[in-house]
């Protein structure tokens, strides 16, 4: 860039320096993870043979953020496919399972959130100068549309111990499960350049 441009660059730059600018971006304001564990006992239909593999699919959570009280609130469900063989029987079978969740969770903030403005009402009173008796109510009300932060799921950790216990002409699959999500909500903010 010669001189003459750079010059005329920070002229056009600084023609408005008088007014201040503002953007609206999204920020990372919490970037963090949970973890919960579950015991589940699933009564198998016939007696196992062995357990091939469990492979683990999430559902989106249902979640709500209050940013005043720095709490998340989520839930969802973990769906297994249990694929497993049967005594005396060497086709492959499979199993389908959906596990409900829920955590309440702290919210650490990495970047300062804009806290949600609260809605607004008002109420006057005014008597009537001519006639002593009457007076009007007038009612004032502003009720702000805050824009909710979004939430994402950056990644899930399953990690599944097993066993199985025979109970009679049934087979009662033992499943203890560790669960880790890391998370991350943005908001949308209102910066000054």
């Amino acid at each position: 860039m010669n001189e003459n441009n750079h010059h005329s660059y920070e002229q056009l730059s600084n023609s408005n320096s008088g007014v201040p600018r503002y953007i609206r971006v999204p920020v990372e304001i919490v970037h963090s993870k949970f973890d919960f564990t579950i015991n589940k006992n699933i009564k198998i239909s016939e007696r196992t043979n062995k357990i091939l593999d469990i492979n683990w699919t999430t559902t989106y959570p249902e979640y709500q953020i209050n940013l005043v009280a720095n709490r998340l609130w989520i839930s969802g469900k973990l769906h297994a496919e249990i694929t497993y063989t049967k005594h005396n029987n060497s086709n492959i079978h499979m199993e389908n399972l959906l596990i409900p969740w829920k955590k309440t969770c702290q919210l650490e903030y990495t970047y300062p959130p804009m806290i949600p403005l609260s809605n607004e009402k008002s109420q006057y009173e005014f008597i009537n100068q001519d006639q002593q008796t009457e007076s009007s109510t007038h009612f004032e009300q502003t009720i702000y549309q805050n824009e909710a932060p979004k939430f994402e799921i950056i990644s899930t950790k399953i990690i599944t111990t097993k066993n199985i216990k025979e109970e009679g002409t049934t087979s009662i699959l033992l499943l203890d499960l560790y669960c880790e999500k890391q998370f991350r909500i943005w908001q949308n903010q209102i910066i000054k350049l």
